[in-house]
């Protein structure tokens, strides 16, 4: 257990890194959300993993269809409060698949991230070739634009959702 959050813990301090880029292969289909739905203020993931819990879907241990359902049982914020939140003394062994699919769904949701900065066509190479006939960016300036709008709403998002909920 304490090597598993070690590891989580790990991968919330990576995903703290980007996760305020709301553009590019984050924002394409929901990637931002399926991969860490938060904040949830109104609970739906709570709720969500309950039901599920309560009524397993063999069908969501499935990864592949597992990212197809709701954005709130599919991330990190799921993965973490199956392990490790109020219930967590209570594993199942449907648990255990369930956690298992959310990192399979994690891990392939990473490496589309991942695809889309980097590769050849991405959008980093995007952002770096920004100028006449750039589909997305018509000049390195409002490739910098966006870069810097990101950066800003990243320290909002720091200020409004992490230190004054804590606060």
């Amino acid at each position: 257990r304490a090597a598993l959050r070690a590891v989580l813990m790990h991968v919330l301090e990576r995903w703290a890194h980007v996760d305020f880029l709301l553009f590019g292969p984050l924002a394409r289909n929901q990637q931002a959300e399926r991969f860490a739905f938060w904040p949830d203020s109104s609970g739906t993931g709570a709720r969500q993993l309950r039901r599920l819990r309560a009524k397993p879907d063999p069908a969501l241990l499935d990864p592949l269809r597992l990212a197809k359902a709701s954005a709130a049982i599919q991330g990190l914020p799921a993965f973490e409060a199956l392990l490790f939140g109020e219930d967590a003394a209570q594993i199942t062994e449907n648990d255990c698949k369930l956690a298992l699919a959310i990192a399979a769904n994690l891990q392939q949701l990473s490496l589309e991230i991942l695809r889309g900065w980097t590769a050849p066509d991405g959008w980093r190479a995007l952002m770096l070739s920004a100028g006449p006939g750039n589909a997305y960016y018509s000049s390195s300036r409002e490739a910098a634009n966006e870069l810097l709008k990101a950066v800003l709403t990243g320290f909002v998002q720091l200020r409004d959702q992490r230190l004054m909920t804590a606060l």
